[in-house]
């Protein structure tokens, strides 16, 4: 599938540092193998998406599709519990408008601004009767999504404006975001409207803001954003903006406590910088260039199976076969919250076996919905009086 360097789940990151698309388009360039990686949890949301748009297209339960497999992964129980949400949410909008025109993973270009800046829309519905027009965006991740004044869905809700030429018909545009898998104080469905002037206000964002991303000396700006940022391993402002929040003047030998928390806010974006900038030195190491003090060495591979089910079948009817099959696994129990979800199994068992593990304290953003552990007396035990 096409992406566009100006796409709608990109904009968050191109607002925060205009240089993003540019520096992205040079990675890509000179390290295009490094490029087309991807990770679990985008996989497991792709399967995801791919079994909800089976379920839209093709008029079927999603528990129908329990055993079925979407870019090779099986659909659970919890899966397609999950998916009915944003499956169901849908279907009840399609069934209150007879006159609705729904498209699902449509592709909506921002055609006022660029034909390179597109995206592809969960869901859309337009219900002519009403001047209305549903943007639904289906997030399967556990990180909080927040849905008022979301970029990403102002920028899907001003390219299908553009796309069709419904600017003048259509007063409101409903966003929502739908995250069956993340607790959030407002829900699992969260909505946000945007009036027809606010995606004209939106319209003009965009247009300054991929105006300045196409210059050749648009600003590179450092921050949490860059770890979503293909160009990180190589790009300076990301390294030098860490140190350059600790002070320079303090004792070289100490960090302070505000310092130690400058960095550990760092750490996750931190992290994945340094992983893929692993991944850089090994493909230049492929590419015959000098590193001092490293070599290019065989890595130890484990032998994968390709073929769980049929390895075990063909050991289980081998006519020199000795076992019953048990010997071949490793098994291991499931965890106390997916044993209470198993219908028929005895709650109070599971109660009598696990107990609770000594409280631990941890430290999470102050957005963490868990309240905060009372430290030094009542601090944080008491609301505050006026």
């Amino acid at each position: 599938m096409e992406h566009s360097v100006f796409g709608a789940s990109g904009m968050h990151k191109t607002a925060n540092c205009n240089a993003s698309p540019r520096l992205s388009k040079l990675f890509q360039k000179l390290y295009p193998e490094l490029v087309s990686e991807t990770n679990p949890s985008a996989e497991l949301g792709t399967s995801a998406h791919d079994a909800s748009e089976f379920c839209l297209r093709m008029g079927v339960e999603t528990y129908d599709c329990i055993g079925m497999t979407f870019n090779k992964h099986l659909v659970t129980d919890a899966m397609a519990n999950y998916v009915n949400v944003y499956v169901g949410e849908i279907r009840k909008i399609i069934a209150e408008n007879p006159d609705a025109i729904v498209m699902i993973e449509k592709r909506v270009t921002m055609l006022s601004v660029g034909s390179d800046v597109f995206g592809t829309g969960d869901c859309i519905i337009y219900i002519p009767s009403k001047r209305r027009l549903y943007n639904i965006d289906l997030k399967y991740g556990y990180g909080i999504v927040d849905v008022y004044d979301n970029i990403q869905l102002a920028h899907y809700s001003v390219s299908t404006m553009d796309t069709f030429g419904w600017w003048d018909k259509i007063d409101v545009v409903e966003a929502m975001i739908i995250q069956p898998r993340a607790e959030h104080i407002d829900g699992v469905i969260r909505r946000h409207l945007f009036s027809r002037n606010d995606l004209i206000e939106w319209q003009k964002k965009f247009t300054n803001l991929v105006n300045t991303a196409r210059r050749l000396d648009s600003p590179i700006v450092a921050g949490d954003h860059c770890v979503y940022c293909d160009a990180s391993p190589i790009c300076r402002a990301r390294l030098q903006r860490t140190m350059s929040m600790v002070g320079h003047d303090a004792p070289l030998e100490v960090l302070s406590a505000k310092e130690v928390m400058t960095f550990y806010k760092e750490i996750k974006v931190l992290s994945t910088q340094f992983d893929k900038m692993k991944a850089l030195a090994t493909e230049l190491g492929k590419r015959g260039v000098k590193l001092d003090g490293y070599k290019m060495v065989q890595a130890i591979q484990r032998h994968v199976c390709n073929d769980d089910d049929a390895f075990v079948n063909d050991v289980l009817n081998h006519p020199d076969c000795k076992i019953v099959g048990d010997e071949m696994f490793n098994r291991k129990l499931k965890g106390k919250t997916d044993l209470m979800k198993i219908k028929g199994l005895p709650k109070s068992v599971i109660s009598t076996h696990f107990k609770a593990p000594p409280t631990a304290l941890t430290l999470v953003p102050l957005t963490d919905k868990r309240p905060a552990h009372g430290i030094g007396g009542g601090l944080n035990r008491f609301d505050s009086v006026e």
